[in-house]
């Protein structure tokens, strides 16, 4: 795939974001929920922006339909949860599980921090580079994931996506790296 071809298909991608979020612009935001621990990790101002829809299954994009099979197949089957934009997905068995909450609120920050394109690029180059589990901006959310899990001393979640994204590879947002 060349970097045209990779354009076109990044831009169907935020087409189909914009029209799922648009079928999910009456949902409620994580401060709707009311989970104990999530305010001494994230600001208020996150909690109550950040989207969540409750579904039966979390929407992924028709990405063999696209052009990047190699990706699609890397989409987990069935996923908890799901995070597009501002808007994470949680699936009805999870909606009380406030670890998933954690997990997708790191997926959020970083989607702002790093911006739509270079997010989306990212997690394309890296899952097709290295797989779910070792693509980088999964093992940052699940080794926060596993604080938030193991330990009471509570932080600054967003600070520390921060100074992480910033030690990612330059590599991870090369588009021509989608094929």
């Amino acid at each position: 795939m060349d970097k045209q071809q990779a354009l076109t298909t990044l831009n169907k991608v935020k087409a189909w974001i914009n029209t799922t979020l648009k079928q999910y612009n009456s949902c409620l935001t994580v401060k709707d929920f009311d989970f104990a621990r999530l305010s001494q990790y994230f600001s208020d101002q996150i909690l109550r922006k950040t989207k969540v829809a409750i579904v039966d299954q979390c929407p992924v994009p028709p990405l063999e339909e696209y052009g990047v099979p190699d990706l699609a197949g890397s989409m987990l089957q069935n996923p908890d949860g799901m995070t597009w934009r501002d808007t994470f997905f949680v699936r009805h068995n999870a909606k009380n599980q406030e670890v998933i909450f954690f997990h997708e609120l790191i997926h959020i920050i970083q989607w702002e921090l790093l911006g739509e394109d270079r997010f989306m690029i990212a997690w394309a180059v890296a899952m097709l580079t290295y797989g779910y589990l070792s693509n980088p901006l999964e093992t940052m959310a699940y080794r926060h994931q596993n604080i938030f899990i193991n330990s009471n001393a509570p932080y600054d979640v967003a600070l520390e996506i921060k100074s992480e994204l910033e030690l990612l590879p330059e590599y991870l947002f090369d588009i021509t790296k989608i094929t």
